[in-house]
């Protein structure tokens, strides 16, 4: 809802035409399905990177399973 209310004021104050936030609005649907899709096959590439990255010296650590794909979307 936010997203679609910042679109149209976007439109709204002049900032885009309309029709750059309908491509936008197309753009987003089509890669969220995609991601959607695909997730069984993503969650290990993502889970694999939040490995790598936890050794990283001197940075704050992730927990690996609180902080997967998988627990993103319940």
């Amino acid at each position: 809802m936010f997203a679609i209310l910042t679109g149209f004021s976007r439109i709204y104050v002049g900032h885009h035409y309309p029709f750059d936030v309908l491509g936008s609005i197309i753009i987003s649907l089509v890669i969220s399905s995609i991601v959607y899709k695909y997730h069984p096959f993503l969650e290990p590439i993502a889970n694999a990177i939040i490995h790598i990255y936890n050794k990283i010296p001197l940075v704050p650590k992730m927990n690996e399973k609180k902080d997967s794909i998988e627990s993103l979307s319940k």
